[in-house]
């Protein structure tokens, strides 16, 4: 792992420690996590609703350098979760909003805009010399691929993601064996925020812990989330950081042993005792009630063992789209090992 500072290394910062003094007065960051900050060069994928606070907060707090990737421009949809933009930026590049007036804002030259897409054939030109990656996007080519570079370029990566009213954020870091393919093995089919919508709030307090984790990672400070989930549902207020590896060694083959089929699924029901446990929230489990057992992936490491310990039948998760009941999988198995999850929109 490349160490960070490497942009500008030992370099005084630019303007009046009178800015940064909040952040200088935290005995484990100091001074010396705030020229940590100054050094390092940030490269954020999405400019839309996570960019718009990750963006800003990473040039408040004295990010020395910031792309922006992102082809995009603004529309009127935007405005409910995307507070840097107004009815006046409809039709321009977000990138270069974003980058206009957090240059005017600070009377310097912290962000550079790229106003194209993210490909494999472009990437070693716009990600040049970066010290962490940090996922905005809204769509699964563009986060398996930015997941992709992080991994070739053994370069920290920090992804954030959401949908209705829920959302999860991981850290992956070179040092731990575990990427975003480890996780998802293959893109989900559930649908974009565009059309299964999204809580505005939720957008803001996603992309403040996410900065709040590359400010650590930089700094070198705190707890990171490193080979960790956090799982956030803002509906019921409930948040649960799941373990994601077991030890550093976990390969993709041991990750993904428990994964069926609907038709499987069928055959197993017909022909064995088996037990459906149902890992979405009880609303979604009364629309879609077609397991034995409710335990939302929040609660489940809390009342697994009353419910699941002494279960002696095949223990199969289910949901929507497949990322609960395979998040779910992953936190049980080490402790059930008859257990297996299905993504019910492989029907």
């Amino acid at each position: 792992m490349k160490p960070f500072g490497k942009i500008g290394k030992g370099v005084m910062l630019r303007s009046n420690n009178n800015r940064f003094a909040r952040q200088i007065a935290l005995p484990e960051f100091g001074l010396v996590g705030q020229e940590k900050l100054e050094a390092a060069h940030v490269v954020v994928v999405g400019a839309g609703g996570l960019g718009n606070v990750v963006i800003p907060f990473l040039a408040a707090g004295g990010v020395g350098k910031i792309t922006v990737i992102d082809d995009d421009c603004v529309s009127v949809s935007n405005l409910a979760r995307q507070t840097s933009f107004g009815y006046h930026d409809v039709g321009l590049f977000k990138s270069e909003i974003l980058a206009d007036k957090l240059n005017a804002q600070y009377q310097q030259q912290i962000v550079f805009p790229q106003k194209t897409r993210l490909t494999a054939n472009n990437f070693k030109e716009i990600i040049p010399e970066a010290d962490l990656l940090i996922d905005g996007s809204d769509n699964f080519d563009t986060r398996y691929l930015l997941a992709d570079i992080g991994r070739d370029l053994r370069t920290p990566l920090i992804s954030g993601a959401l949908g209705t009213y829920e959302a999860q954020i991981c850290v992956f870091s070179p040092s731990q064996h575990i990427g975003y393919r480890d996780i998802f093995p293959e893109p989900s089919d559930q649908q974009p925020c565009a059309i299964t919508g999204v809580w505005s709030p939720l957008v803001g307090v996603v992309g403040s812990l996410m900065v709040s984790e590359a400010f650590k990672l930089i700094a070198g400070i705190g707890d990171s989330l490193a080979g960790k989930m956090m799982l956030i549902d803002s509906f019921t207020n409930q948040v649960q950081v799941i373990n994601i590896q077991s030890d550093n060694t976990l390969s993709q083959s041991k990750i993904s042993t428990g994964k069926i089929d609907f038709h499987t699924l069928m055959e197993w029901k017909e022909q064995e005792e088996l037990l459906l446990v149902d890992v979405q929230e009880q609303h979604e489990h009364e629309e879609n009630n077609l397991a034995d057992l409710n335990i939302s992936v929040y609660d489940l490491p809390h009342c697994w063992e009353t419910h699941l310990g002494h279960e002696s039948k095949k223990i199969v998760f289910i949901c929507v789209n497949g990322i609960r009941s395979k998040i779910a999988y992953e936190w049980i198995k080490d402790k059930i090992s008859h257990c297996y999850y299905v993504n019910l929109s492989d029907r």
